[in-house]
């Protein structure tokens, strides 16, 4: 989906609020036109002067046509009838662009959780929110300022123009071939200014990356002194940083100065032909002439934001597109499939290869786990033994071969059907909330029973008495790994899932915590072990029903073939 569609979808789903916004920003523009007209007329009628249109309106049988009370209190109404529509259009016009904002948060949160988990480890774009959420604020302003101001703007200077024309086709002229060499002027600095801001954006971006991985690792730097070169690198980026600012402020100024001059410009040139061709003999009805000057007036703040228009657009639509490109990342491609019953299903294995890069973790991998089983996974650091658990998680898919439950497909059936057959222990898959209590609760409505049963592994685990059910799970040093390991082992049990994946569960552990924790494995569990080497039945006795070494399954060369 291209940022155009994501636009043209967000309008169409707000067709009503749409309107109104368009609708009240015409009006708006209705009074905004009219002022002029109805402060030309009563400054006339204060000064005793009786323009055409006072006469016209005489003539047209309205008795207000030239009272200057009415005119007041016409004047009065209108004013008060602008205040309240810029108050209700800058309102809905908000409302709009929040509920687009709250429309993209919303996909792209949805679409970030359904895909394929490699994205987020080779490209690091599940972060996105994080990284780019300045991103999300140019989007808005394009919304808001790029189209429905922009729209608004428009349509108001071309119903001024169409006003002057009325008012006096001599002099609108004048004000039309003036505005040309402005958009002239003003699109030739604007670009320059896009060129600018650009870079300006890529050297922030760059220099906040340079300051994150240094406060990630300031330990480091500061126990092999580095402050001072890492100093002369942030400075030197800094530098660059502060350049392209005065650039871009000099011709930001540029813009500032020349709409004003060329506004004020045109007026003076108003004002010389209007006397020119007086000389010569032309006729010019004074109220029409002052409604003139007060429409051009008017027109300041309109003309400092139509052009500098370029500059929204162009940052939102890198914005905007950088939000669709992500929207069109694949998902899960299992995500519409079907979801199945897998109860009491065995566990298969068959043939599977995984390859990461040029790297073969292992292959024609072969197991069967059935109900009441205990399988056992040996594996070095490093031969995929967390590849497995995400393989086993439906996270990854095998290059080749096939896992099943039963005669179900893991790619054929939805992932949810899945992950109800599986708990696991992994610091591949780690804890997350903002405290104990919500890492282990699976929802809000089981929180009452994770609590409870927390408070009884409190009396069996000696390690978790330093710790409640609302203490932060990600405060620095308050947790140790063997808290952080039996938290995830109750994560696992209170789910009561039929098969069991256990990565290293008892690497953090002594030898009483080790057997104590086994013993509460439900007896009709499918336990699959994955340890580093046989570490796991010298920690506790362990019998185990099949046990294979993912050496075996590694191939010889580490190239793919």
């Amino acid at each position: 989906m291209t940022g155009k569609k994501l636009l043209l979808a967000f309008f169409k789903s707000h067709q009503r609020q749409s309107l109104q916004v368009l609708t009240l920003d015409i009006l708006a523009n209705c009074t905004v036109l009219l002022l002029p007209l109805v402060i030309a007329q009563t400054y006339a009628l204060l000064f005793d002067f009786q323009s055409a249109r006072g006469r016209l309106l005489e003539k047209a049988g309205l008795p207000w046509g030239h009272s200057f009370w009415q005119w007041i209190a016409i004047l009065s109404g209108l004013i008060l009838l602008k205040a309240l529509l810029d108050l209700w259009r800058i309102r809905k016009r908000g409302e709009l662009s929040e509920s687009f904002l709250y429309q993209i948060r919303q996909r792209l949160f949805l679409h970030q959780l359904r895909m394929d988990i490699r994205q987020y480890e080779e490209r690091g774009s599940g972060r996105y929110l994080l990284r780019f959420s300045g991103d999300l604020s140019s989007v808005q302003r394009y919304l808001m300022k790029g189209i429905l101001q922009f729209a608004a703007d428009i349509a108001l200077i071309i119903m001024g123009l169409l006003l002057v024309l009325w008012l006096d086709w001599r002099l609108s002229s004048i004000v039309i071939l003036s505005l040309a060499a402005l958009s002239l002027i003003v699109r030739m600095l604007n670009r320059r200014i896009g060129v600018l801001e650009m870079q300006r954006r890529d050297q922030k971006s760059a220099l906040l990356a340079f300051i994150n991985l240094r406060l990630l690792n300031v330990a480091s730097l500061k126990a092999f002194n580095r402050e001072t070169p890492e100093r002369q690198r942030f400075d030197k980026r800094a530098m660059k940083i502060k350049k392209l600012g005065f650039r871009y402020h000099r011709q930001a100024a540029w813009l500032e100065t020349v709409i004003p001059l060329v506004l004020y410009g045109m007026l003076a040139m108003v004002f010389l032909c209007i006397y020119h061709w007086k000389q010569i003999g032309y006729i010019f009805d004074f109220d029409s002439v002052f409604a003139i000057v007060l429409l051009l007036v008017s027109w300041r703040s309109t003309f400092n934001r139509l052009l500098r228009i370029g500059l929204v657009w162009k940052k939102g639509n890198i914005s905007l597109q950088k939000v669709a490109r992500l929207l069109q990342q694949p998902i899960e491609p299992n995500l519409q499939k079907s979801e199945v019953s897998l109860t009491d299903e065995p566990l298969h294995a068959t043939n599977l290869r995984l390859i990461f890069g040029e790297k073969i973790l292992f292959d024609q991998l072969n197991f069967t786990l059935r109900s009441g089983e205990t399988g056992f996974v040996e594996g070095e650091t490093g031969a995929g033994k967390s590849a497995l658990v995400k393989l086993l998680a439906g996270l990854y898919r095998p290059d080749a071969g096939a896992l099943r439950f039963g005669d179900y497909d893991f790619s054929t059936v939805h992932p949810k059907s899945l992950r109800r057959q599986i708990a696991f222990v992994s610091n591949a898959l780690p804890l997350y909330g903002r405290t104990v209590g919500e890492a282990i609760a699976y929802s809000p409505r089981h929180r009452q029973r994770a609590q409870r049963v927390f408070e009884q592994w409190q009396q069996l685990f000696p390690a978790l008495q330093m710790i409640d059910f609302q203490t932060p799970l990600r405060e620095s040093g308050r947790l140790s790994a063997s808290q952080l390991q039996l938290i995830q082992w109750l994560r696992a049990l209170l789910t009561k899932k039929p098969f069991l994946i256990l990565d290293e569960p008892f690497r953090d552990l002594d030898k009483a915590t080790a057997a104590m924790l086994w013993q509460q494995i439900p007896m009709q569990t499918a336990v699959l072990l994955l340890c580093a080497n046989e570490r796991a039945s010298e920690v506790i006795d362990i019998q185990v029903d099949w046990q294979i070494s993912l050496a075996n399954f590694k191939k010889n060369c580490n190239r793919r073939q």
